[in-house]
């Protein structure tokens, strides 16, 4: 907390310190200007009265007489005018206004008149110095004061706060059996209804009610009178400036008069002119009293300003320590205030936790009572069905005694079915072993069927390779025999010929026909005999893969024609009819192949299960 008061303090005066440089740089840099000109003022009037002629001194002198007389009003003027604002304006919310150098050089005040503050200008500082440091020791003061209170509330806060623990940790230890515990032991047996609740909450909302009105009708009287008494503060502390003014205005008037210099009112225009005739007697003494005074003006204006400075800067430090015990006074009220708040509260949790106090008992009581009469109760019963299990306990020992004999029996029983278990489960491990023997020997054969049938795949893949060739033979022969049978139609003149040659290719292809389909008919009979081997043909005769059913279509189909004589005499017949009438229909003995073919696929079987029939 004193940290941070002196780290206010130290914001406070280096801002104050950068207010006060900044008013000098601009009161110096105004009085610069104001020199500067009255310097060239007075160079041009000197350089006036040095002309030789009487009618430019004359000139020079009016002209100064009117200057002194016009310096001499203005500077009676400020004079009437300086008590009255130091007594009107608020420090904090004044703002010199920036003058204008013809302003400034206009209100210059007269040598007579800056003489007597010249000489009491020490007197002056001592006395903003000693008011300062008066403010000084006043802020500090009244720190440590608001300092002393904030610390106080705080102790007194700790203090309610322990003494509100203190009393609800007594309420309790008093009564070693706490509301909710006995609440909660008495709700345990047999809950009972609480039906007067709602009207205890009803009458503390009343009145809480009632207390909520007495303390915002209080709130309003105090706030009223906070704001009245603030307005006493407000005109009391503008008399007391008004006051502080008039009596520094009258100190001043009086050690002036005490130090024996004249008081100088100021001058008459007429008495300023009569002072200006007899003055033209002497003029070099004139001129070296203009000099002086010139420069002696510039001086007490210097002054004069740093004292206007030094008179602000004092009046807003008593302006910000007046607000500083402001705020100190309202955080006391403040704090009183919620000191008053927190007796308040505290006093209404007191009054409640009394009358929760005396409901807990009351209701305790009550479930004491009840308690009582449900202890009697439970006795009449708990006598009744003692009795009662004292007449079923003598009719289980009779049962008990009938059950032993049933349990020997049962004995007997179960060493008999254990020895016949016994036996059983002998049998059952001498077959589990039978069993395992069988499955052994079953996987060998299993997998010995399934190399073989492996073996017979592998040949049935090669075998209907070789057949796809055979047939890519035949279609290719085919083609060949068509373009030939083009070749003969442009030539109707080679179709003997042609013919002739036909009826021997025709018996050579009979020829090959015969031994392919031979050769089929063993490849058909291998096939089948490899495929009755494997057992999953021997449960489902479908179950083959569709490659060997695609073989069959197209391979396999004039397995059982080549056995039918008849067959193969038809067509015998047939070509020797196609040769025959080689000449009318030279595509006889192409189509003749072709039809051959198509009827033998058409009646030829195409499954396994036909090939088996």
């Amino acid at each position: 907390m004193k940290s941070s008061l002196h780290s206010d303090e130290d914001e406070e005066l280096g801002a104050y310190q950068r207010k006060l440089r900044e008013k000098a740089n601009r009161s110096i840099q105004q009085l610069s200007s104001i020199l500067d000109r009255g310097s060239e003022s007075e160079s041009e009037c000197s350089n006036r009265q040095a002309t030789p002629n009487e009618e430019h001194s004359s000139d020079g002198s009016s002209a100064h007489q009117l200057q002194e007389s016009e310096a001499v009003s203005q500077l009676r003027l400020l004079l009437q005018k300086q008590p009255s604002e130091t007594v009107n304006v608020s420090p904090p919310k004044r703002k010199s206004p920036k003058k204008t150098p013809a302003e400034v050089r206009s209100g210059i005040p007269a040598m007579q008149d800056v003489v007597p503050i010249v000489h009491k200008q020490s007197d002056y500082i001592r006395q903003l110095e000693g008011e300062v440091e008066f403010c000084k020791e006043e802020l500090v003061g009244m720190k440590q004061r608001v300092q002393v209170v904030i610390v106080e509330n705080e102790r007194l806060h700790q203090e309610l706060k322990s003494k509100v623990v203190e009393e609800t940790l007594k309420d309790h230890t008093t009564n070693p059996m706490t509301p909710l515990s006995s609440l909660e032991w008495t709700m345990k047996p047999k809950p009972t209804p609480r039906t007067h609740i709602p009207a205890e909450e009803d009458k503390w909302r009343k009145e809480l009610d009632q207390l909520k009105v007495l303390y915002q009708a209080q709130l309003q009287t105090l706030e009223a009178q906070v704001v009245s008494l603030k307005k006493d503060l407000a005109t009391a502390q503008k008399e007391a400036e008004e006051v502080k003014g008039r009596l520094r205005h009258r100190e001043a008037m009086a050690a002036a008069a005490s130090a024996g210099q004249p008081q100088v009112g100021g001058l008459c225009l007429r008495c300023a002119q009569h002072e200006a005739v007899l003055a033209e007697t002497h003029t070099n003494v004139h001129t070296q009293a203009i000099e002086r005074i010139t420069k002696e003006r510039d001086e007490l204006m210097t002054v004069l300003c740093t004292l206007r400075a030094s008179q602000s800067e004092a009046q807003q430090r008593e302006w910000s320590s007046y607000q500083q015990v402001k705020q100190a006074v309202e955080m006391a009220e403040e704090a009183n205030l919620e000191k008053t708040r927190a007796a308040v509260q505290c006093e209404q949790l007191r009054s409640e936790l009394s009358r929760q106090r005396e409901r807990l008992e009351q209701e305790l009581q009550a479930q004491q009572h009840r308690i009582s009469q449900a202890r009697d109760a439970a006795r009449l019963q708990y006598t009744q069905h003692k009795q009662e299990l004292a007449q079923t306990v003598s009719s289980l020992t009779e049962s008990v005694a009938e059950l032993e004999g049933q349990l020997e029996r049962v004995d007997r029983e179960r060493s008999s079915l254990t020895g016949q278990l016994e036996e059983a489960y002998r049998k059952l491990t001498n077959q589990e072993a039978d069993n395992n023997m069988v499955c052994g020997e079953l996987r060998y054969l299993l997998s010995q069927a399934q190399l073989k049938r492996e073996e017979a795949e592998r040949e049935l893949r090669d075998s209907n390779g070789k057949n796809a060739r055979l047939l890519e033979l035949a279609q290719q022969e085919a083609e060949r025999l068509g373009v030939e049978l083009g070749a003969c139609r442009q030539r109707l003149e080679e179709a003997q010929r042609a013919g002739s040659r036909a009826q021997a290719e025709a018996v050579g292809l009979e020829e090959r026909l015969g031994r392919a389909e031979h050769q089929l008919h063993l490849t058909r009979s291998q096939w089948h005999g490899a495929a009755w081997l494997s057992p999953a043909t021997e449960r489902d005769p479908l179950a083959m893969p569709s490659r060997y059913h695609t073989g069959c279509l197209i391979i396999h189909q004039p397995l059982i024609l080549p056995i039918c004589p008849a067959r193969r005499t038809e067509a015998a017949h047939r070509t020797a009819h196609t040769a025959q009438g080689a000449r009318s229909a030279p595509l006889s003995s192409a189509l003749l192949t072709g039809t051959k073919m198509r009827r033998l696929s058409d009646q030829s079987p195409t499954t396994p299960d036909r090939a088996a029939a």
